[in-house]
């Protein structure tokens, strides 16, 4: 490290040019901060959750993977994960933000963080290379319905192992549009491109349901989908609008013990309700009495969990 009066004044002349940073609080040594302050937010929970849950699921050690970073942001994942020795590529759409990630890299000697100015939605495997994880952290819900389920695929393609994604859901959907054979829903959310942490030229973002979240990672090729709940990220954890999901590019098991239930597996999807998604919730009726006056109405614990076997061919969901 350098002299810290050299090291204040460095990051003073890039926020000069390129504006303060405004999210990542990154130790640049000898007490300089990024935000020039030891204080931590809620970003640097959300970076300590990724960085640990891709330390535990990998099958390799950080220090063996390389990583794809889309919108790395000011590289608050991108210089972490380089940190703990792994190879990182963020790509970033507003120069402004890249320069700042470069600065905090080149600052702390990370020869093994690389940032690239560019649009997530242009990436390819000629372009980038693979990658053994891809991070899609807060991107989804800044995108239209197309390009979002364009970018899911392009991960898939991008990645050897797992994809982690942080996103906005809709909580009641009032958009639908198919996409290829497929039909997906969300919620229509207005976007302001002169605001750093928005779409770049996107006027109307789509926040995708759930279901159709899910329903994506499947149609994409992703063989199984697991919700990261901890480690916890103080005041996130509260939304009920928004998930941290990792989604594993592993290879499809067939079922053995029913060789038939084979043919309907690839073609499994999650139903689209209509209207709020609390009113399709299901709880068992132990959990007070508005769940036991639903059961009594609906029966839905009863037909889910003990009356359900039926034809195989009945299970498929109309699309």
């Amino acid at each position: 490290m350098g002299d810290p009066k050299d090291t204040r004044s460095a990051r003073d002349a890039v926020a000069e040019r390129h504006g303060r940073w405004a999210a990542a609080n990154i130790h640049l040594g000898d007490g300089v901060y990024t935000l020039d302050h030891g204080h931590v937010g809620t970003l640097e929970f959300m970076v300590h959750s990724v960085t640990q849950s891709v330390a535990d699921l990998a099958s390799k050690p950080l220090s063996d993977l390389r990583v794809l970073d889309l919108a790395c942001g000011e590289g608050a994942y991108a210089i972490e994960l380089g940190l703990h020795g792994a190879t990182v590529v963020g790509v970033e759409g507003r120069p402004s933000n890249g320069a700042k990630a470069r600065f905090a890299a080149q600052e702390l000697g990370l020869e093994n963080v690389q940032i690239i100015d560019g649009d997530v939605r242009e990436i390819t495997e000629e372009k980038l290379g693979r990658f053994d994880v891809v991070l899609c952290l807060g991107i989804l819900y800044h995108l239209e319905a197309e390009a979002a389920v364009r970018l899911l695929g392009q991960c898939y393609a991008l990645c050897d192992q797992f994809v982690v994604i942080r996103t906005a859901i809709g909580l009641a959907p009032d958009f639908h549009e198919r996409i290829g054979p497929h039909s997906y829903r969300g919620r229509r959310a207005p976007e302001d491109i002169k605001q750093g942490h928005a779409a770049l030229d996107t006027a109307t973002a789509i926040l995708p349901t759930k279901s159709s979240l899910l329903n994506v990672l499947s149609d994409v090729g992703f063989s199984s989908v697991v919700e990261l709940r901890n480690p916890s990220v103080p005041g996130l954890d509260d939304f009920i609008d928004t998930t941290t999901l990792i989604a594993a590019r592993g290879q499809a098991l067939p079922y053995r013990s029913i060789p038939a239930l084979d043919i309907l597996l690839p073609e499994l999807r999650r139903r689209e309700r209509r209207g709020p998604s609390w009113v399709w919730r299901v709880a068992a009726p132990q959990q007070g009495p508005y769940w036991r006056l639903r059961e009594r109405v609906f029966h839905t614990v009863r037909r889910t969990l003990w009356q359900s076997h039926r034809p195989i061919e009945s299970w498929r969901v109309r699309r």
